[in-house]
């Protein structure tokens, strides 16, 4: 962010200033923890498709602590994009295979299905 290159801003959030542009996981929820992680350990695709260029020209929407599903949708062995078979990419039981898909594999999970 530009405000951080500002070096009196820094020293003055240094000497005992909060940084309100700084989220801490300890004072999100849960899910939102989870998709913090998920931004980046887990293959998306933009909610909906059709707005990848945006993804691409603009940058990913995504603010921490914000509802990443309202922006993106986790890959699924089921996720259809004209061009691009993701099965093999999942167990035929629908399990992730790759280590980019933490996020899928803890959506997956017994603990987060049964809070669904």
């Amino acid at each position: 962010m530009k405000r951080n290159a500002d070096p009196l801003r820094r020293y003055a959030l240094y000497l005992g200033g909060h940084d309100p542009t700084i989220r801490s996981p300890k004072q999100m929820s849960r899910m939102a923890q989870i998709q913090v992680c998920g931004h980046c350990h887990g293959q998306r695709l933009p909610n909906p498709p059709r707005r990848i260029a945006q993804f691409m020209i603009a940058g990913d929407p995504y603010t921490a602590g914000e509802d990443l599903s309202r922006v993106t949708t986790p890959i699924t062995i089921h996720t259809e994009l004209a061009g691009a078979d993701f099965r093999a990419r999942f167990w035929r039981d629908g399990t992730p295979r790759l280590t980019a898909y933490e996020y899928q594999g803890l959506l997956l999970s017994k603990g987060m299905s049964a809070r669904r």
